[in-house]
């Protein structure tokens, strides 16, 4: 992909860089943002390879690093499509790489891997020179909240280049230098908004649960995170929310959900809200309706009708008989 889209840079060719962006934003492979990161969790999403090893990790954040530093060059913020998922990708990496714990779902990629745990080969942070790029962007550049990222930056500055980590083939996949080629003299992380409030979540249907929470201090749109499982992981289902109320529909009756709501302004997420909860209402009992009836003639108004519709329900007959059968249904009858 990045080969792809520095083609496009080089020669002047729209349609070739054009491929490669829109490849990162709907491609149906690894390269694929979503498929990248896979779940999105409050502040965090989880890289796809976690489940693989770290090595990979680090080497995937580093090539998009790359990719996005191209693009962004050319006046396309990818670093910052779909709400910056690439930053939270970069977090849970950073976050887990310096040991701390960090949700994890089942994966099953776009090639059918499925990896049911997340993987501590090869954890540290300090493998591979690529922070200093993703670092300097997200914080100093843009003014965002990257706090495992900064750390990871710190760990390895000044970063050095090719060969200076290692004789095998990680020591010569990123230019590296990034201390000299990327650090920004000026800016700094922002102020989040404060953590939403007052969260309470009700079920108005079978189908439906309803959430209102308080306004956050200094938050321009706000996050929805569920879980079906008590405490989480909670993953992302809507964000961008303007108001402070959502509604989650499509929901299978009799099921209790777990909800947390994250504030977002321009510096990032806030930490999670605490978590509410409701059960979806059980579904309306089925009602058996009239299967056939008779008519006293096989007329009506000199014409033979095919068919009757009574209370929205349609019969049909043959053009011989008086009896209508019923052919439609409405929505919980039988």
């Amino acid at each position: 992909m990045a080969s792809i889209l520095a083609i496009g840079v080089l020669c002047d060719d729209q349609a070739r860089f054009d491929e490669a962006v829109n490849y990162f934003k709907t491609g149906a492979g690894n390269g694929s943002i979503s498929n990248v990161v896979v779940n999105v969790f409050p502040q965090l999403g989880q890289w796809q390879e976690s489940g693989r090893d770290q090595g990979h990790c680090l080497l995937g954040i580093g090539l998009m690093g790359t990719f996005c530093e191209i693009a962004w060059n050319q006046g396309a913020d990818l670093y910052g499509y779909s709400s910056n998922r690439f930053l939270a990708g970069i977090e849970y990496v950073a976050k887990y790489n310096l040991t701390n714990t960090v949700p994890y779902l089942t994966c099953n990629n776009c090639d059918n891997v499925n990896q049911t745990n997340i993987s501590s080969a090869s954890q540290g942070a300090t493998g591979r020179p690529i922070w200093e790029m993703v670092y300097n962007h997200y914080v100093k550049r843009k003014g965002m909240n990257a706090p495992y990222s900064q750390q990871c930056a710190a760990l390895m500055r000044p970063e050095g280049g090719g060969g200076d980590y290692g004789s095998p083939s990680w020591g010569y996949d990123h230019l590296g230098y990034g201390t000299l080629t990327f650090s920004q003299t000026t800016g700094g992380a922002g102020t989040l908004p404060s953590v939403p409030t007052g969260l309470t979540a009700t079920a108005v249907s079978s189908s439906q649960i309803n959430l209102s929470w308080t306004a956050s201090t200094g938050a321009t749109s706000y996050n929805v995170y569920r879980s079906v499982a008590n405490g989480g992981p909670h993953t992302l289902i809507t964000l961008g929310v303007t108001t402070t109320s959502y509604s989650n529909t499509g929901l299978a009756d009799s099921t209790t959900c777990y909800y947390v709501v994250t504030a977002v302004n321009s510096a990032g997420e806030s930490a999670a809200s605490a978590q509410a909860s409701a059960t979806t209402q059980a579904a309306p009992a089925a009602t058996l309706i009239q299967d056939s009836f008779t008519t006293a003639s096989a007329t009506v108004e000199g014409r033979t009708p095919q068919e009757a519709t009574i209370q929205g329900r349609t019969y049909q007959k043959s053009t011989t008989t008086t009896t209508f059968t019923r052919s439609g249904f409405i929505s919980g009858e039988v």
